[in-house]
């Protein structure tokens, strides 16, 4: 009788860690099909104080240039981001804090930035960088194309 009570306890947890990571899978499923696509940037916000009347007009304009931004997210784990004339490709995935894009530069070496997923959802996207002790966040609008 011991043995049949144990057999189905030890049955019972077996079925609830599987049935927990089911779970956990199909949010991060979820996740990624609504990372796919195209996002602009809408807004971008940090921290950094300005020094100076000088940097303070220089950080306004570069944050104004910023949304002008375009990021592309690929199913196969590829990104694309255009800024002007600026552009950069490399691959994407998804982790327990975020999301982390890496890029090789000039030199043939990655470089990684990692991103806090603050916000997501199937038309808005919230990503903070933090560096040092400055907070960058970014927000996102997914954008919808065909025919209207």
């Amino acid at each position: 009788m011991k043995k049949i009570v144990l057999y189905l306890f030890v049955s019972l947890i077996v079925s609830f860690i599987i049935s927990c990571k089911n779970e956990k899978e199909k949010r991060m499923e979820k996740q990624r099909s609504m990372l796919i696509g195209t996002w602009k940037l809408t807004d971008y916000q940090d921290n950094y104080k300005p020094k100076n009347p000088k940097e303070q007009q220089e950080l306004l304009l570069q944050r104004e240039n910023m949304k002008r931004m375009t990021l592309i997210i690929n199913e196969d784990n590829t990104y694309f981001r255009n800024l002007d004339s600026l552009s950069e490709s490399g691959l994407w995935k998804t982790n327990n804090f975020g999301i982390t894009f890496t890029v090789k530069n000039a030199q043939g070496a990655e470089q990684t930035t990692r991103m806090g997923l603050d916000d997501l959802s199937e038309t808005r996207m919230q990503l903070r960088i933090t560096d040092n002790s400055i907070i960058t966040t970014l927000i996102f609008e997914k954008q919808k194309f065909g025919l209207n």
